[in-house]
């Protein structure tokens, strides 16, 4: 057994040790620690102490009722921009899939790519492009999880995308369907830089999902991706924007809130469908 493997039983058995009875999640999200959407679910327990590792510094992990099964969310995140080396990336992932966890829903603040879409919508992601140096599979590989050599021709389940798209469209929110663009961060991106992430067909840009996507790939994980789309990166406009770096962050700020509200009118209808 791999070390990586080894400390995935022992998170993962800290958070079994705290389910109630008769609690047997197949589903889980992952999200930011502030994340405003997480009311809408009827929380049973918060872990705090001992789950660093999982979500961060400022993060917890709740067991929840999603009211169509039990569910389990990470409100928080490790980030690569913060230091933390691309293969503990997978821990999070790994961990759920050892407390049983078959279906992944990750969230994610992302800036805009595609002219067509505006800030403060939400992106349903269907695909994505890994421009962040580095893959969180390198280095020894368990065999117990997967295989060295993932088959990454459908990152993000197909069944899954289409039920929520479907969704959306009944609730008669635009999908924004999306091609993902992993970057590292936190350094902001420049006007060539958004121009040729768009020019390779990315709709929108983030830090996070990359790793935890080829995570749950290689862990036989079923990944849904959403984007909350907060600031615009649209080439050629940004050379003209006046906004300083304070106004950008306070207007994504803004922007997040928006597509929070909008998720937080769907979310407890996409899991009840998957």
């Amino acid at each position: 057994m791999t070390l990586k493997r080894e400390s995935a039983i022992r998170s993962s058995s800290l958070i079994r040790e705290q389910f109630p009875e008769n609690f047997n999640p197949e589903l889980a999200i992952i999200t930011e620690s502030h994340s405003g959407f997480l009311q809408e679910f009827n929380v049973i327990k918060e872990i705090t102490e001992g789950v660093s590792d999982l979500t961060g510094d400022a993060g917890s992990v709740i067991l929840a009722d999603s009211g169509s099964g039990d569910l389990i969310i990470l409100k928080g995140r490790r980030h690569y921009y913060d230091g933390t080396p691309m293969r503990d990336l997978s821990h999070s992932v790994y961990s759920l899939s050892e407390l049983g966890i078959t279906k992944l829903l990750s969230i994610d603040e992302c800036a805009i790519l595609n002219p067509r879409f505006s800030v403060g919508e939400i992106a349903l992601i269907y695909d994505q492009i890994n421009l962040m140096g580095g893959n969180p599979l390198i280095g020894e590989n368990d065999n117990k999880i997967g295989l060295r050599f993932p088959d990454m021709s459908e990152p993000y389940d197909n069944e899954l995308f289409d039920i929520c798209k479907n969704v959306l469209i009944d609730e008669n929110i635009y999908p924004n369907e999306s091609i993902y663009v992993g970057v590292t961060g936190p350094a902001g991106e420049t006007d060539a830089e958004a121009s040729f992430y768009r020019l390779i067909h990315g709709d929108i840009l983030g830090y996070s999902l990359v790793p935890e996507n080829i995570t749950a790939v290689h862990a036989g994980i079923r990944f849904m991706g959403i984007g909350l789309l907060t600031r615009s990166l649209i080439a050629d406009q940004m050379r003209i924007s006046e906004d300083t770096p304070d106004m950008i962050t306070i207007k994504a700020s803004q922007n997040r809130i928006k597509a929070e509200e909008v998720l937080s009118g769907v979310i407890k209808k996409i899991l009840c469908e998957i």
